[in-house]
C-alpha cells in the first residue's frame, strides 16, 4: 500500500492517491480509509479540517490477490507528504467484516 498526494488539474490543490491490494483470500466489497498528512514545515496539512487527518472509502469490489488505486478529493491547499494512511474497515463479500478500532 502507498499514500500521496497529488496535484489537481488546472488547480493548485492536492488530493490523496492510495494504492492498497487485498491479501486476504476472500473478495473485498469496501474498503475505509484513513491517512494523515503535513506540509513542507512538518505541521499537518490543510485537508478540510487543520488536524492533517482525513479519511475516504471505496466500494469498489477487489478479488483476492489483485491491487486497486482511488484518489480522494481532499482540496489541500499545502499538502506536502503523507505520513501514514491504512484501512481501518474492510467488508467481504460473504457478509464478514474486519475492523481496526
Amino acid at each position: 500500500m502507498s499514500a500521496e498526494f497529488i496535484k489537481r488539474s488546472y488547480s493548485n490543490y492536492k488530493d490523496v492517491h492510495i494504492k492498497y491490494k487485498n491479501v486476504s483470500d476472500k473478495k473485498i466489497e469496501a474498503i475505509r480509509f484513513e491517512w494523515y498528512g503535513e506540509n513542507a514545515f512538518g505541521e499537518p496539512a490543510d485537508m478540510g479540517t487543520s488536524d492533517g487527518k482525513g479519511q475516504g472509502f471505496t466500494d469498489d469490489p477487489i478479488n483476492p490477490g489483485k491491487s486497486d488505486s482511488g484518489v480522494w478529493s481532499v482540496l489541500s491547499s499545502d499538502g506536502k507528504k503523507i505520513i501514514g494512511a491504512r484501512a481501518y474497515e474492510v467488508v467481504f463479500s460473504n457478509g464478514t467484516k474486519w475492523n481496526l478500532y
